[in-house]
């Protein structure tokens, strides 16, 4: 799939064949680890690049007034950024951990950016996948500490090698999608998982709060809706993905079958939008 999307759209092949994605999955499935990261990544890139002309602007006045310098290159960082945690050794090998990729991505997003964005990003990572935090994302209404809502003695554990390979490999693709800058970012992220693996992850210097009468809330829930979309976009461009979901469904069984459609749909909360990669991409092969 991704290297349909690359030839169609940039003219340019990827590099899968020397890749590791065998050790950087993206998803579970079944209790195993499967997918690409470094594709679901490049390809939540190219969803950002897409959804630009619809929400660039309004992100870009929001914050704006939060003093953030360069908008929509924090919105592309954020999205780069938003599932990073799934580096680490748990989640590569499908174990259980105490530290879910949401968390870790966020904890490592305020170590690479500074100033005002810092909560902004922060909140709008970890709550991307705002199902597991339910009740974290009612108290927004409130006031609310990253320090509430993270075990403060939380760690993760990080493979150096796997880290810098998977810089390697993704690297290549943002020059192709010609998103330079945030190679500069990635690797600064490597340095902090590198620097971090294996000890608390936050400390209580590090709790930022945000209020309602601050301007970082709507900025940061603003954000996370970016995220939200092109995660679940890349997503869906799994070549497999909506077919696997659609076998689910007993087509010959009329009066059940919309309440199996919303079953398998909808059971994980998945936002089900179309992409906007061509739609020919997608044909299934004639057999």
């Amino acid at each position: 799939m991704l290297n349909k999307v690359f030839s169609e759209l940039f003219g340019s092949k990827t590099n899968c064949k020397t890749c590791i994605y065998q050790e950087t999955p993206s998803y579970i499935f079944d209790g195993k680890p499967t997918g690409c990261l470094i594709a679901h990544i490049a390809l939540s890139l190219i969803e950002a690049i897409l959804i630009a002309k619809y929400y660039s602007k309004p992100i870009e006045r929001l914050l704006s007034k939060c003093n953030v310098k360069n908008p929509w290159n924090l919105t592309l960082t954020a999205v780069l950024l938003h599932d990073f945690g799934k580096l680490t050794n748990s989640y590569r090998k499908g174990k259980p951990s105490k530290a879910p990729h949401n968390i870790v991505s966020s904890i490592i997003a305020s170590k690479v950016v500074e100033g005002a964005a810092k909560p902004i990003i922060s909140y709008a990572i970890l709550f991307h996948h705002e199902a597991f935090h339910w009740k974290d994302v009612e108290r927004l209404l409130g006031v609310i500490s990253i320090h509430q809502t993270v075990p403060s003695k939380i760690k993760a554990e990080f493979n150096e090698k796997i880290l810098y390979t998977f810089y390697e490999n993704l690297s290549k693709l943002i020059k192709v999608i010609k998103l330079d800058f945030l190679n500069s970012v990635l690797y600064s992220a490597i340095e902090k998982a590198e620097e971090l693996s294996g000890k608390p992850l936050l400390s209580k210097l590090e709790i930022v709060k945000l209020t309602p009468t601050n301007l970082a809330l709507p900025a940061a829930l603003a954000l996370y809706k970016i995220i939200y979309i092109c995660d679940n976009r890349a997503a869906s461009a799994r070549s497999e993905y909506w077919v696997y979901k659609a076998k689910k469904v007993n087509w010959t069984d009329f009066e059940d079958a919309p309440k199996q459609v919303v079953k398998n749909f909808t059971l994980k909360r998945y936002l089900i939008a179309l992409s906007e990669i061509p739609n020919h991409i997608f044909r299934l092969e004639e057999t």
